[in-house]
């Protein structure tokens, strides 16, 4: 029983740790909550806190209880003391991560975490100046838990040999605590349960990081799971990712290029306390096909480079270009063009493969990938990322100068990626008052912009060129309501044609898988293709428009006036707003009795899952 009293001593202080984290948490990312909200925080909170605490110290309980009792007293609390401290303290690190992190992402930390580490290591001088205070306080409190972990277990007393009949209470104590974790319910507690119970703006709160990391863990190492919702004949009439868009002029085989813009917000660009300096970028939208209601669909630089490319919904926590689905059939952009006669080609100032990038060009068809390895100068690296954007700006422009038409080029800039890095020699001209580092580095990247359009605007491709702009994601800071659900999700994206006499805008949502259909269609590519997006060029797609992402277990589509999440777990619609008449997302209609205001939603949601998993349980991404 001693023994177990420690384990339980052990676990309270890793639930107070725990508590405390999360209530820095909110006071970063969220509002003052009533006082039921706020006890449905603090009750869902220690049940999930308990269950990711238990199933990360299975391994200290089995040592503890079985395997410890066989060796001296001095080592049995000099090993527990070890292993329990081991085991904690880079839980605890993550979650002390995401009291930063989670501003950049808006979600709670997955595996994806592990690919933005390995290719981030190297912009950890920076990262450590600006949150210096996170590193601090990690190492003191990691002192004071070791020291607080080894007076609990010395507090012990030493272990007689033990019989067979005493590892009872050690088993007992064991399956109770499983129980508590797993919870008596048909499906196990996993980061989406609250989602039952609370609104989806609160899940990040009420969820730890711990349990997310290992929950995200588990779902990359199963298969994804076949669905079978709608029969083939039905599915077909509710969603299909078939295109074939008719065409009254032969193929148009115009130079393609797409600026992928590193962390932009919809907000830089609109009147408000985001908006930022952006000359440039305000003169060519007036000359553009701009969509004002443009989302992205995900929160990382992998995904939405996936959905640019591949017109794929990157649904999976890791990327898909490097997930056990990474062989699936499938045309990309670069394949498609490729067989119109296009040189297709890649543009990162980061270093080869950052991202595993190069992975997602084999992938999406792009020959060409052009990177900090390839460009060779000295001098020009931010010391963080790669690059400066001016510099490797020019080098696009010098090889695709070169570039035989047709030709697809990717630019993706860096610049305007934490820590928000500009040049020494420029720094005193784009540290403007009144905004913040970021978006000083989008006028940064505004000027870059404007500098590569002075030079690439008489060269003969120029006026043959189709430019889209477009977010990878957005990074939205201190957002303290309900409505970053589609804010935080809202992201530039327009085309600009040189040859186009008028502006245009679309009104209507618009995703970044629509980018490739988009494409092809301006070129007036007349063959069948696959892709879960449409052509933003088609009125009779006007009604239908829509964006789609996952986050964690539950999926969320937004099209013109609301937002629906729909949970695969327990495969139902958890919530349903009117963000035009409910912007803070306050009453869920889901709760109104009447099933008939969303069902056309939760069946649309279905069949894109339905079209997604099966396809990658196929290998599968050809015309269907």
């Amino acid at each position: 029983m001693q023994r177990i009293k420690t384990a339980i001593k052990l676990m309270i202080v890793v639930l107070m740790i725990y508590l405390v984290l999360r209530i820095i948490f909110q006071y970063n990312y969220y509002s003052s909550l009533s006082v039921g909200e706020e006890f449905k925080v603090l009750y869902w909170g220690f049940r999930l806190d308990f269950a990711a605490i238990f199933y990360i110290n299975i391994p200290f309980f089995i040592f503890y209880f079985f395997i410890a009792p066989f060796f001296s007293w001095k080592w049995q609390q000099l090993l527990a003391v070890i292993i329990f401290s081991l085991i904690n303290l880079p839980f605890i690190a993550l979650n002390l991560i995401d009291l930063v992190y989670y501003g950049y992402n808006l979600r709670r930390s997955t595996v994806d975490l592990f690919y933005v580490f390995t290719d981030s290591i190297h912009s950890f001088g920076a990262l450590f100046w600006k949150y210096w205070f996170i590193f601090i306080a990690f190492i003191i409190g990691s002192i004071f838990f070791v020291k607080k972990v080894k007076r609990i277990v010395s507090e012990n007393e030493p272990s007689v040999q033990i019989g067979k009949w005493q590892y009872a209470s050690p088993l007992l104590f064991i399956a109770v605590c499983f129980l508590i974790a797993r919870g008596l319910g048909v499906r196990p507690i996993v980061p989406a349960t609250a989602l039952l119970k609370m609104d989806a703006a609160k899940q990040p709160l009420v969820n730890n990081s711990t349990l997310n990391m290992l929950y995200s863990w588990y779902r990359t190492s199963t298969n994804i799971e076949r669905k079978n919702y709608f029969p083939p004949s039905v599915l077909d009439t509710i969603y299909t990712i078939r295109r074939e868009y008719q065409q009254q002029q032969p193929i148009n085989k115009r130079n393609i290029v797409i600026f992928l813009l590193e962390s932009f917000n919809e907000s830089f660009f609109t009147p408000g306390t985001d908006r930022a300096k952006t000359p440039f970028f305000d003169s060519i939208m007036q000359k553009s096909t701009v969509c004002l209601n443009a989302y992205a669909n995900g929160h990382e630089s992998s995904k939405g480079a996936m959905a640019v490319l591949g017109s794929i919904p990157p649904f999976p926590d890791e990327p898909l270009f490097i997930s056990n689905y990474s062989g699936v059939r499938m045309k990309g952009i670069g394949t498609i063009l490729k067989e119109e006669g296009y040189d297709t080609n890649f543009f990162l100032g980061a270093e080869y493969d950052h991202f595993n990038f190069a992975k997602l060009c084999r992938m999406a068809g792009i020959d060409n990938y052009y990177s900090k390895d390839s460009y060779g100068k000295p001098g020009h690296d931010d010391g963080n990322w790669g690059v400066y954007d001016e510099y490797f700006f020019n080098y696009f422009a010098d090889v695709v100068n070169q570039k035989k038409n047709p030709f697809f080029a990717l630019l993706y800039n860096i610049s305007s990626h934490p820590p928000f890095a500009i040049p020494a020699n420029e720094k005193a001209l784009f540290s403007i008052a009144g905004q913040s580092a970021q978006q000083n580095s989008i006028t940064y990247v505004d000027d870059c912009f404007r500098r590569l359009f002075e030079k690439i605007k008489n060269q003969p491709w120029f006026s043959n060129t189709v430019f889209v702009f477009c977010s990878d994601h957005t990074l939205l800071k201190n957002v303290y309501d309900k409505s970053y659900q589609y804010k935080g999700w809202h992201i530039p994206l327009f085309v600009y044609d040189p040859t186009q006499r008028e502006p245009s805008v679309i009104n209507g949502i618009v995703q970044q898988m629509d980018i490739v259909p988009s494409i092809l269609d301006k070129i007036h590519y007349a063959k069948p293709f696959m892709s879960f997006g449409s052509s933003i060029y088609r009125p009779e797609n006007e009604a239908r428009r829509f964006s789609i992402y996952r986050a964690g277990d539950h999926y969320q589509l937004i099209d013109s006036t609301t937002i629906t999440g729909y949970d695969s777990r327990a495969e139902k619609t958890i919530y349903h707003y009117n963000f035009k008449t409910d912007s803070l997302l306050t009453r869920n209609l889901v709760n109104s009795g009447d099933s008939t205001i969303f069902l056309s939603r939760e069946k649309l949601i279905r069949a894109i899952v339905q079209r997604f998993n099966n396809s990658m349980c196929d290998q599968d991404l050809m015309i269907k």
